[in-house]
């Protein structure tokens, strides 16, 4: 099974050149897209998916209520029990969801206070900092699967527009003994091919 240090070194070695189509989005924190890198190696697969906390729980602020708490535990529970990948008959093997939740809260609140909230200034100044200040919340999920046969040539599709509504575009690259690509997965277009 391929190491966490070679699926990062493999999937941050992949060019951004690979198709500009899956590269204009990647790093940026776009609502409604994600970004999903796959190391493949035979039936092995190892994923990064980063995806902005709004397509995956509806908010990017640490939860502040019962139901945010909830979803934000419902979701990340789905993330580590659910491989990403479906359609090569695959089994998750090690899984882990991470997200910046309470430190966009926490740049928030510091930014805050660094401008100490001086409703004393001019009302024409207001909103001269507006989105300067915009905390965004991530997740990030590190997958390791063991598929059944060649995941290269399977016909894969992914469970993450079925369970989450506000994603909408899903930015793939993947590396794998025949080579690299990329592709563009929507709601309407969510097979993958890597042929």
């Amino acid at each position: 099974m391929p190491s966490s240090r070679w699926l990062a070194a493999t999937l941050f070695s992949l060019p951004l050149s690979l198709s500009t189509q899956a590269a204009e989005g990647l790093g940026a924190h776009v609502h409604g897209q994600a970004q999903l890198q796959l190391a493949i190696e035979g039936s092995s697969v190892e994923l990064l998916l980063d995806s902005p906390a709004y397509n995956l729980v509806g908010f990017e602020h640490a939860p502040q209520n019962d139901a945010e708490k909830a979803a934000l535990a419902d979701t990340r529970h789905w993330l580590e029990r659910t491989p990403l990948l479906a359609g090569a008959d695959c089994q998750l093997k090690t899984a882990s969801a991470s997200h910046t939740l309470a430190e966009a809260e926490e740049a928030y609140h510091d930014h805050a206070e660094a401008h100490g909230h001086e409703h004393e200034h001019e009302h024409e100044h207001e909103h001269e900092h507006e989105g300067e200040h915009d905390s965004h919340g991530e997740f990030e999920v590190i997958q390791r699967l063991s598929c059944d046969g060649s995941v290269a040539s399977a016909s894969l599709t992914t469970p993450l527009f079925e369970r989450f509504n506000a994603l909408q575009r899903l930015d793939v690259q993947w590396v794998d003994d025949q080579g690299q690509g990329a592709q563009v997965l929507t709601r309407e277009r969510r097979a993958l091919s890597m042929e």
